[in-house]
């Protein structure tokens, strides 16, 4: 059975990145059934850019409208029995989609719904990744999947990216969608993607202590039927430890980030000690518990 694999590139601004997104794309040992780049109103010269591949990639320039709207856009517009995302500032192995397709081809029925692959770190940082197998329990406390997996367009239909998450963690609410569901994953135990890391990445930006903790207070209020009541305990506790880990990291420099620190405090119900860290940083030692 040859399944038909599309690789859907979303791209912001990445025009000096998009090149080896798309290089890697067409490069696929594999053969995609198409590469589509999703355009979200990028200012820079992207257009330009993709517009020297010609026919062999297909191009959508939407009017600016956030990172959800371009991947719920992706779902209408994909003509794959399966996808692959792959932000524009990455790029995928060249065995990326052959050792995928081959995976869910091998694994036992009931088929997986999603394929993901273990990932390197390259730019700023430089790591690969030891993430698990798939197991929902793990899962629902830590994202440990990529958002470039091999994916049943069929099933992410169904479920689809919530704007809500337009700050960050679509693809985490995305996934605990897919739980909720009933679709499983299954671990190709080999670094297939590239993530780069540079200050332009999302995923800083949804770094903060005060914006972290909205999006997974909303998550978890989102999903809470997922969760027993000691799961749900449990991932209060990672939110607070984070919050304290980042107040820790960045105190406080002005009056109106202290405030902000004191609401996140008494938000997540904080030891007394962890308002003496907004005051003497210095004299905190480690990390918070």
């Amino acid at each position: 059975m040859s399944l038909k694999v599309s690789i859907a590139i979303t791209n912001y601004n990445y025009g000096p990145y998009l090149a080896e997104a798309v290089d890697s794309a067409l490069a696929q040992s594999y053969a995609p059934f198409e590469v589509l780049v999703v355009d979200d109103g990028s200012s820079d010269d992207s257009l330009l850019r993709l517009s020297a591949y010609g026919d062999r990639i297909r191009v959508i320039a939407l009017q600016h409208q956030g990172i959800c709207a371009v991947r719920n856009q992706v779902l209408q517009e994909a003509r794959g029995d399966f996808l692959v995302f792959l932000d524009a500032d990455d790029r995928l192995h060249p065995e990326h989609v052959k050792l995928c397709v081959q995976a869910w081809q091998e694994a036992a029925e009931p088929k997986p719904a999603f394929i993901y692959p273990q990932r390197e770190l390259m730019g700023q940082a430089e790591s690969i990744s030891s993430f698990p197998s798939f197991d929902p329990a793990t899962l629902k406390m830590k994202n440990y999947v990529v958002i470039s997996h091999l994916l049943s367009l069929q099933a992410a239909r169904e479920v689809g990216f919530d704007p809500a998450f337009h700050e960050g963690l679509e693809d985490f609410d995305f996934l605990l969608g897919m739980l909720e569901a009933g679709y499983r994953g299954h671990l190709v135990d080999k670094p297939l993607l590239s993530v780069r890391m540079h200050d332009q990445t999302r995923s800083i930006a949804c770094g903060a202590a005060e914006v972290r903790s909205r999006i997974l207070r909303r998550l978890l209020q989102k999903h809470h039927a997922l969760y027993s009541s000691g799961e749900r305990r449990a991932f209060r506790a990672q939110i607070r430890n984070y919050v304290l880990r980042r107040l820790q990291q960045s105190p406080p420099q002005n009056a109106a980030e202290t405030w902000m620190a004191l609401k996140l405090l008494f938000i997540h119900r904080a030891p007394p000690q962890a308002y003496l860290r907004l005051y003497f940083p210095a004299s905190a030692s480690g990390h918070p518990s």
